[in-house]
């Protein structure tokens, strides 16, 4: 399973703490867990990533056509806030604004998800071009 930092696997950790009999099954999902952040800072460097290795700057270099810009949700830390707000402070919120965040963050998801798929699509591609050089 890909994914980028160790965001997920921290998540998962404390959900063993949380859930000590699910602790083999979450084990193994940890052992299948790869950090494609790790194998784009060990092989990659591009001029447009800024000296970031952040996945809102390598994503556009390499997959040109996916980017946060423009959504309403760009980045994680906005996306657990408003988390948190819908699941906490519902009261907070009118049911426009509730279904507005929700979607906001469905398409950050969405987004999200897009973007490991993709990117792991890219990297197996140079990967390839690599070995026929």
């Amino acid at each position: 399973m890909a994914t980028y930092t160790g965001y997920e696997k921290r998540c998962i950790d404390a959900l063993k703490d949380a859930v000590p009999e699910l602790g083999p099954e979450l084990d193994d999902l940890i052992s299948r867990l790869v950090d494609l952040k790790k194998v784009v800072e060990k092989n990659l460097a591009h001029p447009d990533f800024h000296g970031s290795y952040s996945i809102k700057h390598v994503l556009t270099p390499i997959v040109p056509d996916l980017t946060y810009a423009g959504l309403a949700v760009a980045d994680g830390m906005t996306a657990s806030v408003k988390l948190a707000q819908l699941m906490l402070e519902e009261d907070s919120l009118t049911p426009e604004e509730r279904e507005t965040e929700r979607r906001d963050l469905l398409e950050y998801c969405k987004l999200d998800t897009e973007a490991m798929v993709r990117l792991l699509e890219k990297l197996e591609e140079l990967a390839g071009e690599e070995e026929r050089v």
